[in-house]
């Protein structure tokens, strides 16, 4: 397959621009993740004919030219992982000519083709070396007798040679045809090519943050067998094994909490999105405390239930509003009362959203339609699913194309992996092919809900849902899953609102099945209340003031990395924001680069979780922003002054300054 088939497959996939995408750019740090990834997998293996396999695919640094030179190499073309031009076995000069027509030129910059011709030259030998590193690990890790035997084998036409194992189809009878993406890419191999002085820094640091956090450490150690958790695992690598694990909360207050070995962190995961209000509000603890004195019963309707629809109603314009757990849980009902209202299958959802973990929806493209994510979910779960690129006229005219057989299109406005995209004239078209189709265009706003705007992305877009799922900020910390919507799809949680007692009026409308013990608990709802209120009294300012902040914020950093050379940026919608890595030499950035970026951030008291999403509050001061810039600039100088984050400029005079020496 063509480089640049792959990388249209990749901006399908993504929605980054096709120049944005070189060729040596590693795509974990240009944003991409690992669902991303195995959607643009099943693609190229489905245009082909063809399977890669999966070890393969994520294995080391994925780029766009070794996703190529393992394709061809299925296709048992003469380009293979172990000849391809990434691992130097091709024509050097073929090498150089094809990576110098991936660097724009900069005449402002006086960067002449020699000086260019360095760089590639230095990364070209990087990556030999990258290689002999790999295949010693792995000759290390073979016992002498496999070594042996590996050495009398003819060289096998793979990088790393694995069997494919055949299901056992009498214990997996009906999952033996089921096929699934990878989810997670966890690194078990270890970074190499850093200098002595690199290494020595990690191993400082290692030490430095080990000291610091000792108890989050052993206590991770006495709980893993126990407790299964995704974090624990999430963003792995060797070279940082011995930090990677969660820091544990011992209280908070504001925009800080404490751990439990009583160091202090300004935080801006804030609870994934969560604490809009910051941590521990007092207005919400004061609601709280007077509920849990007046009870917190589940079987009768809690007094509080219409009052927090009626504000949901007035600050976003819906009609009607029910209440269950969780986003994921608002999600699954959404479908199911879009499908039960118009009585039909399909429902389109979008590449690079994220909509919970309902089977339904965990989905990517494949070659006949869309397959599950992971293993578990059954292919019929997902059979009357269609995912498409998001913000893109071939969407537009995939939805057009199957018209009256859609029952919703699903869509997250703002997306969290994409805040930079912020598509109206493509949300007002969605909504536009909804009403003629009549499908329900359903918004997922666990995150832009209340946060972007009093009314959500539907205010701030200017465009209308048919359903709308809430979540997180509206909860004030506490657990809660928000429906709503128009009437006519609400309606099919009770049959309708519209009859009243003394006459023969009755629910006239088809109601599907729901419930939950936990819905419209109390608690939750006391809670959500309390911010609804406080929302509304302060009004539109209160989100502008804090959209503000991260605005300024955004700016400052982007001006300190460009000045900087970092190929990194943030990226941005109203108070969310996430690091990226941009700029003419994006190419270069190494993911190791990437995750000791956050870990000396942490360090140094600034707290992000694992997934890099980050919030600021509505408490959150001119000076806490200021402290996060400060952190950053240090954090980013340190690590240059030991050679991270490649600057070519200073390679280029290096290698001058040797070339002059020996003339």
């Amino acid at each position: 397959m063509m480089v640049s088939e792959i990388k249209e497959i990749l901006h399908e996939v993504t929605g980054i621009p096709v120049l944005e995408i070189k060729e040596e750019v590693d795509l974990f740090a240009l944003g991409v993740d690992s669902l991303m990834m195995s959607e643009a997998k099943q693609k190229i293996e489905s245009s082909l004919g063809i399977e890669i396999s999966l070890e393969d695919f994520f294995e080391e640094t994925p780029t766009v030219k070794r996703m190529a030179a393992l394709a061809e190499n299925e296709l048992g073309g003469k380009s293979s992982p172990l000849n391809s031009a990434e691992n130097t076995a091709a024509d050097p000069s073929n090498i150089l000519q094809e990576r110098l027509l991936t660097l724009p030129g900069n005449s402002a910059e006086g960067e002449s083709f020699l000086e260019k011709m360095i760089i590639l030259q230095n990364e070209t030998m990087r990556q030999q070396l990258d290689f002999m590193s790999q295949q010693l690990e792995i000759a290390k890790s073979l016992p002498s007798e496999a070594l042996q035997e590996t050495i009398n084998k003819p060289l096998q036409p793979a990088l790393h040679p694995r069997e494919k194992k055949t299901p056992n189809k009498a214990q997996n009878a009906s999952f033996d045809s089921v096929q699934y993406t990878g989810f997670r890419s966890l690194k078990f191999t270890k970074d190499d090519n850093l200098s002595l002085e690199q290494q020595q820094f990690i191993k400082d640091f290692i030490i430095a943050y080990t000291g610091k956090t000792p108890k989050s450490k052993n206590y991770s150690v006495k709980h893993r067998g126990g407790l299964s958790d995704w974090i624990n695992t999430l963003g792995f690598r060797l070279s940082l094994k011995e930090v990677n694990y969660p820091i544990v909360a011992a209280r908070s207050e504001g925009t800080r909490f404490w751990d439990i070995d009583g160091n202090e962190y300004l935080d801006i995961a804030m609870g994934y999105g969560v604490s809009f209000f910051g941590h521990r509000p007092p207005f919400i603890i004061e609601a709280l405390e007077a509920q849990m004195k007046e009870g917190f019963e589940l079987a009768p309707q809690s007094d509080l239930s219409g009052k927090v629809a009626n504000l949901i109603r007035e600050l976003t314009g819906v009609e009607r509003v029910t209440f269950c757990n969780t986003g994921s849980e608002a999600v699954m009902v959404a479908l199911r009362i879009a499908r039960t209202v118009t009585q039909r299958k399909k429902i389109v959802l979008f590449s690079g959203a994220y909509h919970g973990i309902y089977d339904g929806v965990l989905a990517v493209s494949g070659e006949d339609g869309a397959i599950p994510i992971a293993p578990g979910i059954l292919p019929e779960m997902v059979e009357n699913v269609i995912v498409l690129s998001y913000n893109t006229p071939k969407a537009l005219s995939e939805i057009q194309k199957y018209g009256d057989e859609l029952a919703a299109i699903l869509v997250e406005p703002v997306q969290s992996r994409q805040p930079h995209v912020q598509p109206k004239a493509f949300l007002e078209e969605l909504r536009k092919l909804a009403t003629e189709s009549g499908a329900a265009l359903i918004f997922d706003e666990m995150i832009t809900g209340f946060r972007s705007h009093p009314g959500g992305a539907q205010a701030h877009f200017g465009v209308t849902a048919d359903i709308v799922t809430y979540g997180k900020a509206v909860g004030g910390g506490m657990p809660i899953g928000i429906l709503a919507g128009k009437a006519r799809f609400i309606n099919a949680i009770d049959g309708g609102g519209d009859w009243v007692y003394g006459d023969d009026s009755f629910p006239n409308n088809e109601a599907t099945f729901f419930g939950g013990t936990f819905c419209k608990h109390p608690l939750s709802l006391a809670s959500a209340h309390a911010a609804l209120v406080y929302m509304k009294e302060q009004g539109p300012d209160l989100q502008k003031g804090v959209n503000q902040k991260t605005t300024y914020f955004a700016k400052t950093i982007n001006a300190f990395f460009k000045e900087q050379k970092i190929p990194l940026q943030v990226t941005y919608f109203a108070s969310q924001f996430r690091f990226e890595g941009s700029g003419k030499y994006h190419f270069l950035l190494k993911p190791l680069e990437v995750d000791l970026f956050f870990f000396l951030l942490m360090h140094k008291g600034i707290y992000t979780w694992e997934k890099r999403i980050c919030f600021f509050s509505t408490v959150h001061t001119d000076e806490d922003v200021e402290l996060v810039i400060k952190a950053i600039q240090e954090v980013i100088r340190e690590m240059k002054a030991v050679g991270f984050f490649f600057e070519p400029s200073t390679a280029v005079a290096k290698k001058k300054g040797k070339l002059l020496r020996h003339r």
